[in-house]
């Protein structure tokens, strides 16, 4: 660093740094690490939402009654409708047991009771998944299971009428499905893959996310209230059924339709490489 004389008496003389040369020098630095920071930030995924089903909020719900069928608040029409079984709008929410929603509180959820087949359908097309997306895509929800035993679809886009399962989505897998102990969450993809483990606590909402980005992280990751919990390179695989929750799920050990509660759906895709957790509707 430059100096400059600001004194002198005879041969004594004082040298002091240049301030204005020192505030450059600052200057310079601060754009130098203001670059590496903003390198290191994980790019926003800015994802584009397909479908969402907010549960209740954009369907004129009240808590109690019966529902007929769920809006899709994306504005592209993917529409649900009760095949089956008897569902009830509920005053239990994620937002009511004190978790924070970053796209919005909420007001209501789905109550899935068995033993009727209690899913639904998107539009009760034959043919109405809602993205053939293999890549760049992902599917999140909020459940709440209230049975800790059985095996069940969560939330699957890609489900026909008979097996096997295409597509990709969020399931429940009863004891020894994949060498499990205890009854988990897991994400899905086709039939028999499984993204992730983690154990069902009853009686209480948790987050999932099943999002595959091959380009950022090589294939599938599973996140589980926003954090990390399981990967699969397995590829993707293209949804030919509909969209549906809590149906059945074939799988050794046994099935029966979900009981529980599932709120705030959403589908989505983004640019390749740029997913970010942060994104998800949870806040870890």
């Amino acid at each position: 660093m430059k100096t400059k004389l600001v004194r002198s008496r005879g041969d004594r003389r004082l040298w002091i740094p240049d301030l204005d040369e020192f505030a450059g020098a600052a200057s310079r630095l601060a754009g130098v690490l203001f670059a590496v920071v903003w390198f290191c930030v994980p790019v926003s995924a800015q994802l584009t939402t397909v479908a969402q089903y907010r549960f209740g909020e954009a369907d004129g719900g009240v808590a109690g009654s019966a529902v007929t069928n769920a809006a899709d608040s994306s504005g592209n029409g993917f529409h649900l409708d009760v095949i089956e079984g008897s569902q009830l709008w509920s005053s239990d929410t994620p937002s009511a047991a004190g978790k924070t929603l970053p796209l919005g509180a909420s007001a209501l959820s789905v109550q899935l009771t068995p033993p009727s087949c209690s899913y639904r359908n998107a539009g009760g097309e034959t043919n109405s998944q809602v993205t053939v997306a293999t890549d760049n895509v992902g599917i999140e929800a909020w459940v709440k299971s209230a049975e800790s035993s059985r095996s069940a679809i969560l939330a699957h886009n890609g489900r026909t009428a008979l097996p096997p399962l295409n597509g990709f989505g969020l399931a429940q897998l009863g004891p020894g499905v994949i060498g499990n102990t205890n009854t988990v969450y897991a994400g899905q993809v086709a039939g028999m893959v499984f993204v992730g483990s983690a154990p069902v606590s009853t009686n209480e909402w948790t987050h999932l996310a099943l999002v595959r980005d091959s380009a950022a992280f090589g294939g599938w990751r599973f996140y589980v209230n926003g954090v990390l919990n399981g990967a699969n390179a397995a590829p993707g695989v293209a949804a030919a059924g509909t969209l549906e929750l809590g149906a059945a799920v074939t799988v050794p050990g046994g099935a029966l339709p979900f009981s529980g509660l599932v709120d705030e759906l959403r589908v989505f895709t983004f640019p390749s490489g740029q997913f970010n957790p942060s994104d998800l509707n949870v806040t870890p």
